[in-house]
């Protein structure tokens, strides 16, 4: 379908009009789309996995992050296989650079993964090469 509007240069009031047309249509069109695809709960759907972020993120705190953490720099490099200063600097440039890696919270108004959750998980995958089932205990 040709669109005269779009290509010419002296555009009448008409012209216009066309345009707001057919960019409202599909906008009307792609929200319909949006719509029918997010339906919310539904009879019959499985509940989502409740995987206790607050306490796990407590806990990475607790392990490697508190002046006095449970394991020591050995343990931290030995996990990350990077030093934790080294860490702490990817994982504060990634939150500022990217809203991925900054704590949000989740359709239901709780916080989902802390910053540090996130960092540590991806870069324990791409540093050890663990499967995606052995961080879904801990992070």
């Amino acid at each position: 379908m040709e669109y005269p509007a779009l290509l010419s240069d002296s555009e009448s009031s008409g012209d216009d009009d066309f345009v707001i047309a057919l960019i409202l249509r599909n906008m009307s069109a792609a929200s319909d789309h949006s719509r029918r695809w997010r339906q919310g709960s539904r009879r019959g759907k499985k509940p989502n996995i409740e995987r206790n972020r607050a306490q796990y993120d407590k806990l990475l705190m607790a392990d490697y992050f508190n002046p006095v953490p449970t394991y020591d720099a050995s343990h931290f490099r030995r996990r990350f296989r990077m030093r934790k200063s080294l860490f702490l600097q990817i994982a504060h440039d990634l939150a500022q650079h990217d809203p991925y890696f900054q704590q949000k919270p989740d359709v239901t108004g709780r916080n989902g993964f802390s910053s540090l959750q996130k960092v540590a998980a991806c870069v324990r995958y791409l540093a050890t090469g663990c499967s995606l089932d052995d961080l879904d205990d801990r992070y």
